[in-house]
């Protein structure tokens, strides 16, 4: 399964590809976008840094609005709990046919490890229902300082739910400092169940990969 060309995120100097692994979560291949210029701030998730590059950087959390969650409110109660998301902000872009998509979400650049972005895709269609589909997202391990802590959070007040009808656990473990993170999902594919994240995500970063 080959994950499909998103498109470019304006300003941001970032284009993307998209996997579905489920019926609410997806995997998004972000790289530096050639065609548009070098934007005023740094890309998001320390594109510019290529020691970061095939790494799976960071997650997001998305609010369930029949459970009566709204990303103003998770992003208030990360704010009580001393672990404020940043600022809603709305971003926009245009898919390969020509479609114009909007979600708002909070800063990327507080997003890394076990602490998540968040994100509302209102009206636009959920990339989970619109990527490429064939594989599953089975496990997801969120490494980083304090983790624990975050998954508490996250679990406790934010009610964050298992992996989609597969249930697949999000487990939290601490290490590292307080500026690092790293991510280790483990995923159902047509070639069998694959560990993606630290040395081995370098296979979902190349050009072209396939799962």
């Amino acid at each position: 399964v080959r994950p499909a060309a998103g498109g470019s995120h304006p300003g941001v100097g970032t284009h993307n590809a998209l996997l579905s692994l489920g019926d609410s979560a997806y995997l998004e291949v972000i790289a530096a976008d050639p065609a548009q210029p070098t934007p005023a701030a740094p890309r998001p998730f320390s594109l510019d840094d290529e020691r970061t590059h095939g790494r799976i950087i960071a997650f997001a959390v998305h609010p369930e609005a029949a459970r009566g969650a709204s990303i103003e409110l998770l992003a208030a109660t990360m704010q009580e709990e001393g672990r404020h998301p940043g600022r809603i902000g709305t971003m926009r872009r245009r898919t390969p046919s020509g479609e114009l998509l909007r979600w708002r979400m909070t800063a990327l650049s507080r997003a890394e490890g076990p602490r998540p972005w968040l994100i509302d895709w209102g009206g636009s269609a959920h990339p989970a229902t619109t990527s490429p589909a064939g594989c599953s997202l089975v496990g997801l391990t969120c490494h980083g300082a304090r983790a624990s802590e975050m998954g508490a959070l996250l679990r406790g007040r934010l009610g964050l739910l298992p992996l989609g009808a597969s249930g697949g656990a999000v487990d939290f473990v601490d290490g590292g400092d307080e500026a690092g993170g790293y991510l280790v999902a483990e995923l159902e594919t047509p070639k069998g169940r694959v560990v993606v994240g630290a040395a081995s995500s370098r296979a979902v970063g190349r050009r072209g990969a396939t799962l």
